[in-house]
């Protein structure tokens, strides 16, 4: 498969294992197509994703990880560098907001509206994350098993 997106990062052979940096363009690939999918889905269910944030460096990944640690804040990911999907392109936090006239989805609320139509592009939803729920977080399924650090 020819890859025509370009990803901003060149993880090292410290990262990745070799199979898993074989692969990672091909998963890059999966998960945007699936990401351009999701917006689709979404736009016929009344819902606005603003511009995705794919890729974190591992240094703000770091800090993130930090955060509730041994710096002040809550904890906001269970994920240090390199151990998260975004170092590898294969995640998004995604900014939502309903259409201007969003479909009448009964009682179902905006993120539980777009957990739904995350399902249906068969990618994993944060808000079903056991530990620290993060309903605006969508990524690859499985992504470890393709990109796993050493």
């Amino acid at each position: 498969m020819t890859n025509a997106y370009k990803s901003p990062i060149q993880p090292g052979a410290k990262a990745l294992n070799p199979r898993a940096t074989a692969l990672l363009p091909d998963l890059q690939t999966e998960f945007l197509v699936k990401l351009a999918r999701l917006r689709f889905v979404c736009s016929q269910h009344g819902i606005n994703i603003g511009k995705p944030l794919i890729h974190r460096s591992a240094a703000t990944q770091k800090m993130l990880y930090c955060q509730g640690r041994t710096r002040p804040g809550s904890i906001v990911t269970n994920a240090d560098a390199w151990q998260s999907p975004h170092q590898y392109d294969l995640a998004a936090d995604c900014q939502l907001s309903w259409m201007p006239k969003p479909p009448n989805h009964g009682e179902l609320d905006l993120h539980t509206t777009f957990g739904i139509c995350v399902s249906t592009v068969k990618l994993t939803w944060g808000g079903n994350f056991r530990s620290i729920h993060d309903p605006c977080h969508v990524e690859l399924p499985g992504w470890p098993k393709g990109a796993k650090t050493y």
